[in-house]
């Protein structure tokens, strides 16, 4: 297990070949433990993404301010404590703090600036690589290049429904619905997810679809999943994920 970890990091830090990535997609598809243990590493992956740096808030700014405010006070007042500043000293202290805090606030949009600059390359390559003939950089695209926080999630997750009902390749299939499972908040994808039921054919983009909109709480899907059991031929463990479903949804 320990070697199939460093394969998964090596993916998400873009160290695969081809072939590599091919073959931690087959045994993605061969073990559940594997995929669960990938969805994970995903998982954090878009945590750090995600991680931004904070504006300083409207309390600490006023706090700021009224900081320099009592100040200005102390040295109006005839009391002890009063006398120790003089006005240079404070003119001094306080010209030193605004520089401090415009300085904190000139980093602050810098870092903006610099992470909007890399949502939107991000945002690029995510594009090029879906419009590549190759289902190994479509799936690069949608694991590695898909930003969760992105300004751009609305045409993301049109491209990726579009991947979902389209795509000849299962695996990309299957990618798009992971990713979408992350948008189910998003009542258009789980429309989506529901319809496809009826549609999608693999069995393991199957399950990624019962278990996105059991994790859902939608109970438009309950009979979907019934029609889904209840259809002819198809494999077991579909109707045994989708009996799960069920449950989960009816339990709510």
């Amino acid at each position: 297990m320990k070697n199939i970890e460093h394969t998964i990091i090596a993916y998400f830090n873009g160290e695969l070949t081809t072939v590599e990535i091919e073959s931690l997609i087959e045994e993605r598809k061969k073990s559940a433990e594997i995929n669960q243990l990938f969805l994970s590493y995903r998982s954090i992956e878009n945590d750090i993404n995600n991680s931004q740096e904070e504006r300083p808030s409207n309390k600490l700014s006023k706090n700021f301010y009224t900081h320099l405010e009592s100040l200005g006070k102390q040295e109006k007042d005839n009391t002890p404590s009063a006398k120790v500043f003089t006005l240079k000293s404070i003119m001094k202290y306080a010209a030193a703090s605004i520089v401090l805090f415009a300085a904190g606030l000139t980093l602050y949009n810098n870092f903006n600036i610099n992470d909007d600059k890399n949502s939107q390359i991000a945002f690029n390559e995510f594009l090029s690589d879906m419009e590549s003939k190759s289902d190994t950089e479509k799936i690069k695209a949608i694991y590695v290049n898909h930003k969760p926080n992105q300004s751009n999630q609305s045409k993301i997750k049109e491209i990726l429904i579009s991947s979902l009902r389209n795509d000849k390749s299962s695996n990309v299939r299957l990618a798009s619905v992971e990713t979408l499972a992350e948008y189910l908040d998003d009542e258009m994808v789980r429309s989506v997810l529901i319809r496809s039921l009826g549609t999608e054919e693999d069995p393991q983009v199957q399950v990624a679809i019962i278990m996105a909109l059991s994790a859902s709480k939608d109970k438009e899907a309950i009979k979907p999943l019934e029609q889904l059991i209840n259809k002819e031929g198809g494999s077991k463990f579909v109707k045994d994920e989708a009996h799960v479903g069920i449950m989960n949804l009816t339990s709510i």
